[in-house]
């Protein structure tokens, strides 16, 4: 399993209270062929054995130092329902984390129209010197105590000798312990050390991250992240079964689902109902499912059931206490990304020629930016990868929970809420 750049979401669309049963002396099961209608939202994350805690433990002063970050989510979420929007029927995963601190790091070079407008894609309300303050925070936690970690963080800098300045790549060194390299010329070359380098930030499981750069490339810029990580408590692939899962346009289709009965949080609502799955390093994946008459669009505009998925307790929500059956699908997916119509719609002056203010870092704008992710799930755990690229242009110059219709997902360090992956999950034949 691997590596992660960004937090995923996954979003099930769907869940029904007869598809949870909880806390009954003898806990009654969906029928093995029963159709399931479900959507996934995926995150890419890759999890592997841990032996150790994925971070220290932040101080109370760190701690609030951080809490900054935790609106910047939003941000993820405007971009996956964007997706879901565009393509209702396919699985998505989107990286709140990662396109946080990829656009955090051209936010501190912007200035006037543009620094607001990308603090306001960001949904933050600090300021961007609080914001790095608060990603050195991270950096310094997130570093594994011992062995191999579980969950690493790299960024990336590739720009010619002009016209970026030499003190915004400094900066970045200091603030987001970013590897800068300069490159005569944005060439066959400089694209094979760009896409090795995302290679080996995400073990080998994003391969190609891009196909070209933009016409007069200035600067590429990319934050990977890479997460692995077991279940605290593994699902037994002797349970493991095929069963119907509906997809969220009534057509069936035949998946693995794996089964596990056991004391977990559960939280049921007339709107949804979630299960939350923990890690065995301390972060968690949480599943929710929409009611059988809704979709996962529904389900992400429900605050509630966002409030859930970002990290915070559900309010309102029935507390399941006992055994918990549950049953979820075995998945795996990739998803591609151009965000370059949500940078039109959110900052629109950091893509136009003319317009975009980056002084601190040279006069450029945006033309191209990407965020790739691959997220697997099965009875182990978690496996997910992603990577946010940007590249700039110089001027002209117990009861049972069964997922099994469309639903989402997260993925996060519930101590500090920053979500690595969000997603819906439509199709886990995919």
């Amino acid at each position: 399993m691997g590596p992660c750049l960004w937090s995923f979401w996954i979003l099930p669309t769907g869940f029904t209270r007869a598809d949870v049963r909880v806390n009954a002396s003898k806990p009654v099961g969906l029928e093995r062929d029963m159709k399931a209608r479900w959507a996934l939202v995926p995150l890419c994350l890759s999890a592997c054995g841990c032996h150790g805690p994925v971070a220290r433990k932040l101080t109370p002063d760190e701690a609030a130092t951080v809490t900054v970050l935790a609106p910047s989510s939003e941000a993820g979420l405007d971009l996956l329902k964007s997706r879901v929007k565009n393509s209702p029927n396919a699985n998505w995963a989107v990286s709140p984390s990662s396109l946080t601190e990829a656009l955090a790091m051209l936010w501190t070079g912007a200035a006037g129209k543009t620094e607001a407008e990308l603090g306001q894609a960001l949904h933050l309300t600090a300021s961007s010197d609080e914001a790095v303050r608060a990603f050195g925070i991270l950096h310094s936690a997130w570093r594994p105590l011992d062995g191999p970690g579980i969950l690493n963080m790299a960024n990336g800098l590739w720009i010619e000798q002009a016209p970026v300045h030499e003190a915004y790549v400094q900066s970045l060194r200091k603030s987001f312990d970013a590897q800068a390299s300069t490159v005569p010329v944005f060439d066959a070359q400089a694209l094979d050390q760009i896409n090795n380098w995302t290679r080996e930030r995400t073990e080998g499981k994003i391969g190609h991250m891009l196909d070209g750069f933009p016409r007069e490339c200035a600067a590429v810029l990319i934050n990977a992240v890479a997460f692995k990580d077991e279940w605290a408590r593994r699902f037994d692939p002797a349970m493991t079964a095929p069963s119907t899962f509906t997809r969220a346009d009534g057509t069936e289709c035949q998946v693995p689902f794996m089964f596990d009965r056991a004391p977990r949080q559960a939280f049921t609502t007339k709107s949804w109902s979630g299960v939350i799955l923990p890690y065995r390093c301390g972060f968690e994946m949480r599943v929710t499912l929409p009611a059988a008459t809704a979709t996962v669009a529904v389900l992400l505009d429900n605050k509630d059931a966002l409030t859930f998925l970002l990290g915070d307790g559900p309010v309102g929500a029935q507390t399941d206490q006992g055994d918990v059956e549950l049953w979820l699908p075995k998945w795996k997916f990739a998803t591609t990304t151009d965000l370059m119509p949500w940078l039109t719609k959110w900052a629109p002056s950091s893509v136009a020629e003319g317009k975009a203010e980056f002084p601190k870092i040279g006069p450029v704008w945006i033309t191209q930016a990407i965020q790739k992710t691959l997220v697997e799930v099965d009875e182990e755990g978690t496996s997910a990868s992603a990577a946010t690229e940007a590249a700039m242009s110089k001027a002209s110059t117990g009861d049972t929970y069964r997922f099994n219709r469309p639903f989402a997902f997260s993925v996060l360090d519930p101590s500090t809420r920053m979500v690595l992956i969000l997603g819906v999950v439509n199709d886990p034949s995919k």
